[in-house]
């Protein structure tokens, strides 16, 4: 058996779905028998929350390490700034009447809110690069203060990128024989990211990973595709055939559920979603014109659904359902414990997946998807925004037989109406075949394809 460190920023502490690959991974490898220590950190940021209290597992070495004080000090300013933005902007509006009566050059205004922009985008370019080299200097220090010299096996996780130098820097330093860079998003994307200062850090990032790298993991076939052009376009000599795909997946034990502190009324059809928007990225917009569409035709009667949110886009979706008349048909939790999650999935009758998948953004598979997976017998209604047709998303809930997917870039909204329809005909239960998307096969799969 093998001596594995995992290094990812996302882990136990912190309340996102891009923490659930790590926690299983790091569960099975030792399970299976593998020596594994996972190395965080405590760095905080403006877009997830930590969890105060964590339950540790004995059989793993589980280490924090501290956040760096500059990034605190950075951190607090942003928090700060969050606080007064409400003051500011009302600032700005008093700005503009004033700039207004003043009759100021259309020109002059224009210069001067391109140079705000650049400022503005300069701010924040420099402040995800100190984000990632604070998180790498801490994970550095706490890993030669605390851990072994070397390890067979090191892993580590994008996002973000100061968790891939951490692995670059312990295969430079020959603190491991066998380095994986594991991509659970693209890491260069210049048509998501156009700004050509953007794509050349981008740039010099993964080709620093895909240099050190022994083997690359990749969580679709989508951004596995995007690095094979990668090393096409700039000729990198890099094999291949080292370049692999494992999914993320779904663990049984999440869904053992003994007491529930929600309860949803089992009488009528609910609907769940849990998870974000992404500011209308995501939409719940078709599944709102089906249904009122079924409630005009006299085939269902509105009482007897409700739409669940669980996430912290609450202005959003009432913006969303609102355009059907469905804002006394949902019901919204905020943003919620994972725990509480996973109780409002275990008792829908449909769990709604919201995601995107474009011709110039490919391989997007939300880690819900495969969580839902868990709930064999309940399905899956996944709604696609983009111009992508038969994106991967919709071809694994077709393999899988876990639901149906309603693709923009190939809308069929009669064979989505039935499939609703019937779930307020006899609640339909499904019978997935999801065995190959569980960690424990998951975590079997990723040491057979790095040669162990």
């Amino acid at each position: 058996m093998s001596k594995i460190l995992i290094i990812s920023y996302y882990y136990k502490h912190k309340n996102a779905m891009a923490s659930i690959r790590a926690i299983k991974l790091a569960k099975y490898f030792s399970l299976e028998g593998h020596d594994v220590t996972v190395l965080t950190s405590n760095q905080r940021d403006t877009w997830t929350k930590n969890i105060n209290q964590v339950v540790f597992d004995s059989k793993i070495k589980e280490i924090y390490c501290e956040e760096n004080k500059f990034w605190t000090k950075i951190y607090d300013y942003l928090e700060k700034r969050k606080k007064n933005k409400i003051n500011n902007k009302n600032i700005d509006i008093e700005s503009d009447k004033f700039v207004k009566e003043e009759n100021v050059d259309n020109k002059i205004l224009n210069l001067k809110n391109k140079i705000t922009n650049i400022i503005k985008w300069s701010f924040y370019f420099l402040l995800a690069i100190l984000e990632d080299l604070t998180l790498f200097w801490e994970l550095k220090r706490t890993c030669n203060k605390n851990l072994e010299q070397c390890y067979e096996i090191v892993i580590s996780t994008y996002p973000t990128y100061g968790a891939m130098m951490m692995g670059n820097y312990m295969k430079l330093k020959k603190k491991c024989k066998v380095y994986v860079a594991d991509f659970r998003d693209p890491l260069y994307n210049p048509k998501f990211r156009p700004n050509k200062i953007e794509q050349i850090y981008d740039k010099w990032a993964l080709c620093s990973v895909l240099k050190r790298a022994d083997f690359i993991i990749c969580v679709s076939e989508g951004i596995k595709k995007g690095i094979n052009e990668f090393i096409e376009k700039y000729r990198l000599k890099i094999d291949k055939s080292n370049i692999s795909v494992i999914y993320n997946g779904y663990d049984l034990d999440d869904i053992k559920i003994d007491s529930k502190s929600i309860k949803l009324n089992n009488k009528i059809v609910n609907f769940v979603y849990t998870g974000t928007l992404y500011e209308g990225k995501r939409t719940i917009e078709v599944l709102g014109k089906i249904l009122e569409e079924l409630i005009y035709e006299n085939k269902i009667n509105k009482a007897d659904f409700c739409l669940h949110y669980a996430g912290p886009h609450k202005e959003e979706w009432l913006k969303q359902i609102s355009l059907y008349g469905l804002e006394k048909n949902t019901k919204i939790y905020g943003f919620v414990s994972r725990e509480c999650s996973l109780e409002l999935q275990s008792q829908a009758n449909a769990l709604v997946l919201l995601t995107w998948d474009e011709k110039d953004y490919e391989g997007v598979i939300p880690g819900k998807l495969f969580e839902y997976m868990a709930y064999k017998s309940i399905p899956i209604i996944a709604i696609i925004t983009g111009d992508n047709q038969n994106c991967e998303v919709s071809r694994i809930i077709d393999k899988s037989n876990c639901g149906i997917s309603y693709e923009y870039a190939r809308p069929d909204k009669e064979k989505m109406k039935l499939f609703i329809l019937e779930l307020f005909k006899s609640k339909r239960e499904i019978l997935a075949e999801v065995e190959v998307y569980n960690y424990k096969s998951l975590s079997k799969q990723y040491i057979k394809k790095i040669k162990l």
